[in-house]
Formats: structure tokens, C-alpha cells, sequence
């Protein structure tokens, strides 16, 4: 457990770093624009750990339509298992199958 904190604290500190800089980049008039339509992945990513916290250790979970696994190393402490069709340069484990 001490482990997912570890990682989670990592993960939502890049996070909010992301966070700040958008928030920042929105007070550029044409900017501020095009970043209130992009999607809200500080709030998503607050929430999947938040919720992957809630999994005793060991737990198999199945991250399907991956992508290039982005949660992979919250999931350390679990049986995590991963599949998209996509091909993804950055995926490193295979895909179920």
C-alpha cells in the first residue's frame, strides 16, 4: 500500500503541475479558448486513484482500451492486465490473448 501512495503522490503531483500550467496558459486569450475544450484529465486522473486505492493488494483488474497504459505503475500492488487494439509504441507488457 505504502507503494500505490508512493506512486500516486507522483502521478497526481505531475498532474497538478499539468494543471497549473493550463491554468495558466488560459489567461492567453486564444489559448484560454482552446484548453477549456480539451478534456478534464486532472479531474480523471484524481478519480482512477482514488478508486485503484480502493483495491486490496493482488486484485486482478483489467485496464481495457489502454492505450499506452498510463495507469500501469499505480498497479503495481495488483494483477493488472492490459488490452486496446491500437499498437502503441510505449505499451511494454503484451496484451491479453
Amino acid at each position: 500500500m505504502t507503494q500505490l501512495k508512493e506512486n500516486s503522490a507522483e502521478f497526481l503531483t505531475e498532474a497538478v503541475t499539468q494543471s497549473k500550467l493550463k491554468n495558466l496558459l488560459k489567461r492567453v486569450p486564444f489559448l484560454g479558448t482552446l484548453i477549456e475544450n480539451l478534456n478534464q484529465q486532472y479531474e480523471r486522473d484524481r478519480f482512477i486513484v482514488s478508486q485503484l486505492s480502493l483495491l486490496e493488494e493482488g486484485t486482478s483488474i483489467l485496464d481495457a482500451g489502454c492505450g499506452s497504459q498510463r495507469y500501469r505503475k499505480l498497479c503495481k500492488n495488483l494483477d493488472y492486465k492490459s488490452q486496446d487494439f491500437g499498437e502503441y509504441v510505449d505499451d511494454d507488457k503484451p496484451s491479453l490473448g
